[in-house]
């Protein structure tokens, strides 16, 4: 058996509107190519942090392999493993479907 650090009953919100006008939703593998600015951007104070435990995030990290990061990160929201968000201005967002990866429909 499998324990998680979130109640089994848990749903995590599908949007959190922000005072600020933006909202937070999860992060999903549509996110690649704003969360590979954002990453590749910060990569050395990322790498400061995560780097020596995790080898996280590479020089080299490809648009593939953080679009499979960004996947994997949804499938462990699904079954609470982990929770990601990202924060945006965009007022449509709204997921495909409530248990699946707007990307891979999954």
């Amino acid at each position: 058996m499998t324990t998680t650090w979130l109640p089994t009953d848990w749903e995590h919100p599908l949007r959190v509107d922000l005072p600020t006008g933006h909202h937070l939703r999860p992060i999903t593998a549509d996110d690649t190519e704003k969360d590979m600015q954002a990453v590749m951007g910060s990569r050395e104070r990322l790498w400061a942090i995560y780097g020596d435990a995790w080898g996280w995030p590479p020089a080299d990290m490809s648009a593939e392999a953080d679009r499979e990061d960004l996947q994997r990160h949804w499938e462990e929201m699904q079954t609470h493993g982990t929770s990601t968000s990202a924060a945006s201005s965009s007022p449509r967002w709204t997921p495909s479907s409530p248990t699946g990866s707007p990307a891979t429909g999954r």
